[in-house]
């Protein structure tokens, strides 16, 4: 989730914004993380979500594609 922040800070307001609906999404499942009790159905769900949201970021911000929106 750090590593997201700063990538926001390094791209431009439009790509940047996309990161967004990331960030929330991993602050939810750490709040959940933090705050509850976890039993092992809950547990893979949540890597599960943690998995699916990587490889969102990793096919949707490779250099390739985000090297013309850095600042």
């Amino acid at each position: 989730m750090d590593n997201l922040v700063k990538m926001q800070s390094l791209l431009n307001e439009e790509k940047a914004g996309f990161l967004d609906k990331f960030v929330i999404e991993l602050t939810t499942v750490k709040n959940v993380l933090f705050q509850s009790y976890l039993n092992s159905a809950d547990f893979s769900y949540l890597k599960n979500k943690i998995e699916r949201i990587k490889a969102k970021v990793h096919r949707d911000f490779v250099f390739s594609k985000i090297k013309k929106d850095l600042r």
